[in-house]
C-alpha cells in the first residue's frame, strides 16, 4: 500500500530546487508566471525547469497507484499479479503523472492493472504513447466505437446463424463484411449529413453510457486524431482526403480499449 506523506513532507518536496543571486529571482519570476497560469504557489513553481514538476507529479502518481491498488483489492487479483517491466512501467507512469482528467487517469490505472495482472502480451509498449496522446473526448469516443461494434457483431452473429456466410453470394458476403468492419449510416451518398448521423450516433451511445455530451465537431476532431494514431481507419473520399463518413475500427484501436479497461 502506497502511503501519503505528511503535510510537511509534502510541502518539502516541493521545494526542490536550492537557488541563490539571479537563480532567485529568475525562479521567483518564472514560478510567478505559472502560480498565476497554472495555479499553485510560487515557491512550488520555483525551480519548475530543473524538478519538471516534481511535486505535482508525484502526487498524481501517487493517486494513480492508490486507485491501481484498489482496482486490484477489488477484482481479488493479489495473487496473479507480476513485476511490471521498467520499458512499461516507467514511460506509463511519467505519461500518466501529467494527467488531469479523471475519465483518463482511470484508463491509465487500468493500464496500469493490466500490465501486472494481466497476460504479458495484453499490454504492448506503444499503447503508453498513444494513451498520453488522448484528449478526453478521444477516450470516450473510442469507448463508444467499441461498444457500438461489439452491439453491432451480436446482431450480425444472429443474422448468420439464420443465414451463414456459406449460403451467400459472392457480393452478400462482402457486404456483410462490410457491415461487421464498418460504422456505417444510411444514405451513403450523403456525405456531410452521414458524417452529422456519425457524430450524433457516437454522442448519442456516449451520453447513455457517461452522461457525457459533445459537439459533432468535437467528435469529429476526435476521429481524426484517432485516425492519425491508427486507432481506426477513415475511408478516403474522392479527392484522396479521409472522411468519418465511414469508419473502420482497426484491431490496433480494440487492443487499446480492452488493455485500458479491466474486465469485471
Amino acid at each position: 500500500m502506497v502511503e501519503i506523506l505528511s503535510e510537511e513532507s509534502a510541502k518539502a518536496i516541493g521545494k526542490v530546487a536550492d537557488a541563490s543571486g539571479k537563480a532567485i529571482d529568475a525562479g521567483r519570476e518564472f514560478g510567478g508566471f505559472f502560480s498565476r497560469h497554472f495555479g499553485g504557489s510560487v515557491e512550488q513553481w520555483a525551480g519548475l525547469w530543473e524538478d519538471k514538476l516534481r511535486y505535482r507529479r508525484w502526487e498524481n502518481q501517487v493517486a494513480l497507484m492508490q486507485k491501481a491498488e484498489a482496482r486490484i483489492k477489488e477484482l481479488g487479483l493479489e495473487g496473479r499479479l507480476r513485476p511490471l517491466e521498467m520499458k512499461i512501467g516507467i514511460p506509463l507512469l511519467e505519461a500518466a503523472s501529467l494527467e488531469t482528467d479523471n475519465f483518463l487517469r482511470d484508463r491509465w490505472a487500468d493500464l496500469l492493472v493490466n500490465a501486472v495482472s494481466g497476460p504479458a502480451e495484453k499490454v504492448h509498449i506503444a499503447f503508453v504513447d498513444i494513451l498520453k496522446s488522448f484528449s478526453p473526448t478521444d477516450a470516450y469516443v473510442l469507448d463508444a466505437l467499441y461498444t457500438y461494434k461489439q452491439e453491432n457483431d451480436a446482431k450480425l452473429d444472429e443474422v448468420e446463424k439464420e443465414h451463414p456466410l456459406a449460403t451467400l453470394s459472392r457480393d452478400q458476403k462482402e457486404e456483410r463484411e462490410y457491415e461487421r468492419r464498418v460504422f456505417a449510416y444510411e444514405g451513403k451518398d450523403q456525405q456531410d449529413q452521414g458524417k452529422k448521423e456519425k457524430a450524433q450516433q457516437l454522442s448519442k451511445i456516449i451520453e447513455e453510457r457517461f452522461g457525457q455530451t459533445f459537439t459533432p465537431d468535437q467528435i469529429e476532431i476526435s476521429l481524426f486524431n484517432l485516425y492519425r494514431l491508427n486507432c481506426l481507419h477513415l475511408v478516403q473520399v474522392m479527392g484522396g482526403w479521409p472522411s468519418p463518413e465511414h469508419i473502420y475500427f482497426l484491431r490496433l484501436g480494440a487492443e487499446l480499449h480492452n488493455a485500458c479497461t479491466l474486465e469485471v
